[in-house]
């Protein structure tokens, strides 16, 4: 039984060592395997990168070759020419199109640019007209101030004040515009006989310096009173149609100045 048991004992280890050296082998020969399976992957990939460099390098090498034979040789220049020979039709179409689209850009710009022009110049005239016009207005209602008073206020206390008043002659007097907005038609025709006698006086002193008898110088001052007392009469019926519209405009302007500024001194 020892001598048995020793056998088993000695074929147990036997196995076991087997075993051992079967999975030390199989280990060693699986990281062999795997070691040159890497190794031929690194080659492969080596090669196919110097396989890339090398063809990239010989196009570009024929490349450069092919572009310098066609600069020698001026190829391009002849293969342009030829291309554009063939395609000479299709080429002034192209440009007649492009050429046609650019007038008729340009033509649009222009017919806005225009019209923008027109309206800021209308814009700016209608602006204008009505500044001019209210100007105008201002200055012709000054025109009719025969003074123009100046008011100074100082004060001298908490419920006192000092006013010291000025009046000066308005330079852009008009008379005629304030005769035509404050005149009546007494004053037209008391103008109108100092006008007459003047003018009688004159044509006075004309005939005694002439030395023209009593007779014709009575005839001749008949026929200019006549022409006179004519033109004198349709003047002043024209000038009391126009004083007639004049002083009824006035009056409600003065009114309506009267109530707006009751304060304006004319």
């Amino acid at each position: 039984q020892r001598l048995r048991r020793q056998a088993e004992v000695e074929k147990l280890h036997r196995i076991a060592a087997v075993t051992i050296q079967c999975s030390a082998r199989c280990k060693r020969a699986k990281c062999v395997l795997q070691e040159r399976r890497m190794g031929r992957l690194l080659a492969e990939e080596a090669r196919i990168k110097e396989d890339r460099i090398r063809f990239s390098a010989a196009v570009r090498i024929q490349h450069n070759f092919r572009g310098r034979q066609a600069r020698i040789l001026d190829l391009i220049s002849v293969l342009r020419e030829q291309w554009c020979n063939e395609h000479l039709p299709q080429i002034e179409h192209v440009q007649c199109m492009i050429r046609r689209y650019t007038a008729q850009a340009n033509l649009k710009q222009d017919m806005i640019l225009e019209g923008l022009s027109k309206s800021a110049t209308a814009i700016q005239a209608s602006w204008r007209g009505a500044v001019a016009r209210k100007h105008y207005k201002v200055l012709a209602e000054e025109a009719e101030w025969p003074l123009k008073a100046w008011f100074e206020y100082t004060s001298t206390g908490r419920d006192s004040v000092q006013v010291s008043v000025q009046f000066f002659l308005n330079p852009t007097f008009s008379s005629s515009r304030y005769f035509f907005v404050h005149g009546s038609k007494d004053e037209l025709y008391q103008d109108l006989n100092i006008m007459e006698q003047e003018v009688s006086g004159c044509v006075d002193r004309f005939l005694d310096m002439q030395g023209m008898s009593n007779s014709e110088r009575s005839c001749s001052k008949q026929s200019a009173a006549s022409n006179l007392t004519v033109a004198s009469k349709q003047r002043a019926a024209s000038q009391g149609s126009i004083l007639s519209r004049q002083s009824k405009a006035s009056q409600s302007q003065v009114q309506s100045r009267a109530t707006a500024k009751p304060g304006m001194v004319l």
